[in-house]
């Protein structure tokens, strides 16, 4: 069996044909994107010296600079994954989230995030991702929908829950989008998150 992160990738590449490698190299990787330990992360390191476009290596990597806050050395890393696999899925899950935090690139991460969640349909983070981007698309109907099904999956973070009571209001569902928007706030969201829930609640408690 392989003994950690870099050899698991290693062996699920070995035993897959080059069509299958892409969704067999997941091992190595949390499913919330956090290398497993830092051994892993020194080791991947290490074999990105001697082999700089190694995809296991480079996914280790990557979900360490996104979990430090080194976002473009993140994005960097999975675009190589996806020029060698276009269709690995938790590539293009990743790739998504942070492409979703830049307004500019929320159209590149609504498609790599439908991607992945065809692969993937009962991941909740994609789920919550994909509802919070049709959000923006003024897709209301369709957010309610993968917001509350990520729900029944993983409970939704507090700005996913906030997401949910925008999309009930901007749906015509106050009385939910009041419950969702308390929750996201009692929750603990960010300072501005936070003022537009409260501005929301406001608005929906007068009728508006």
């Amino acid at each position: 069996m392989p003994s950690g992160p870099v050899e698991a990738y290693a062996h699920a590449s070995a035993v897959a044909s080059p069509a299958g490698t892409a969704a067999r190299i997941q091992t190595a990787v949390s499913p919330n994107g956090d290398t497993e330990d830092s051994a892993g992360k020194s080791k991947a390191d290490a074999v990105l010296q001697a082999k700089p476009d190694y995809a296991p290596a480079l996914m280790i990597v990557a979900a360490s600079n996104a979990a430090h806050g080194a976002q473009a050395q993140a994005i960097s890393r999975y675009q190589k994954v996806l020029a060698q696999f276009p269709e690995f899925a938790p590539a293009q899950r990743e790739l998504a989230l942070l492409y979703a935090k830049d307004k500019a690139r929320r159209d590149d991460a609504f498609a790599l995030a439908t991607q992945a969640y065809r692969a993937l349909p009962k991941d909740a983070a994609i789920a919550q991702l994909l509802g919070e981007l049709s959000y923006y698309r003024k897709d209301y109907r369709r957010a309610v929908q993968l917001l509350q099904e990520s729900d029944g999956r993983n409970k939704l973070n507090p700005q996913g829950r906030y997401y949910l009571g925008l999309a009930y209001k901007a749906s015509g569902q106050s009385e939910k989008a009041k419950s969702a928007l308390e929750q996201a706030v009692g929750a603990g969201l960010p300072a501005a998150m936070a003022q537009d829930a409260r501005k929301s609640l406001a608005e929906l408690k007068s009728g508006r």
